[in-house]
């Protein structure tokens, strides 16, 4: 057995310093740490191989032969134009003020939910995400902010929800929001004067519900003994 083994390794010296040399020779041509950099390159899809071959100053084919011989599972043609589209997508979507806000907020308080943008017709919906798993609809209310007369508290208008999500976000201020559970919030909308006692002050600045939802979604998952769901739940309770 310990022959064989020996044999084995003597079979794969040959194969790892030919890699070497392949190496050696590329950054020699090329430069040192061109293979580092075309691998960066060739791992965004955004990056055509015709931008790569004018770097290199070689075709257009023989990009496609390295990318090939270094990265054979890496999305290449129609697939790596399409992960190019969901790019520019979700660029524009971190363009919307609101949405930018909402995943500052989400990474500032509940940096363990991840986020999952909402395809539309084109694109994706700036005013819907997933967190968690769960739908949110987000709101902007910073314009009718206004003071209560008798103590002084900032108080803001929220507009009732018919739709399809679990929660809703609104953006109070730039520093302040509130994420309430659709059924704490009737339907004709409600007024939220944000002093201690206020019904809605539980669910300003903070995931708490939507926490406490992936947890026990966790454990459910767990519970039943569902080893995929499992470890899909890990997955989604970690910040992309």
């Amino acid at each position: 057995m310990g022959e064989s083994v020996a044999k084995q390794d003597q079979d794969a010296a040959p194969v790892d310093g030919f890699e070497a040399r392949r190496l050696a020779l590329f950054e020699d041509r090329y430069g040192p740490g061109s293979h580092q950099r075309l691998l960066g390159l060739l791992q965004r899809p955004c990056v055509p191989f015709a931008r790569i071959a004018a770097r290199f100053q070689v075709t257009r084919e023989r990009v496609r032969q390295w990318h090939t011989l270094w990265l054979p599972d890496a999305p290449s043609g129609r697939e790596r134009r399409r992960l190019c589209a969901v790019q520019h997508q979700q660029r524009r979507l971190l363009a919307d003020a609101l949405f930018a806000a909402f995943v500052r907020d989400v990474k500032q308080h509940a940096g363990g939910l991840r986020i999952e943008p909402v395809a539309a017709a084109s694109g994706y919906r700036t005013r819907l995400a997933k967190l968690g798993g769960c739908v949110v609809a987000l709101r902007d209310v910073r314009h009718t902010a206004r003071r209560a007369s008798l103590d002084d508290s900032a108080s803001y208008r929220l507009v009732g929800y018919r739709g399809r999500a679990e929660y809703v976000y609104v953006l109070l201020t730039e520093a302040d929001f509130l994420c309430v559970p659709v059924s704490e919030l009737p339907l004709h909308g409600a007024t939220f004067v944000d002093h201690d006692r206020a019904r809605l002050r539980p669910f300003k600045n903070c995931f708490g519900p939507l926490l406490s939802a992936a947890a026990n979604s966790f454990t459910e998952s767990r519970s039943n003994l569902t080893p995929r769901e499992t470890t899909a739940g890990v997955a989604r309770v970690k910040e992309s």
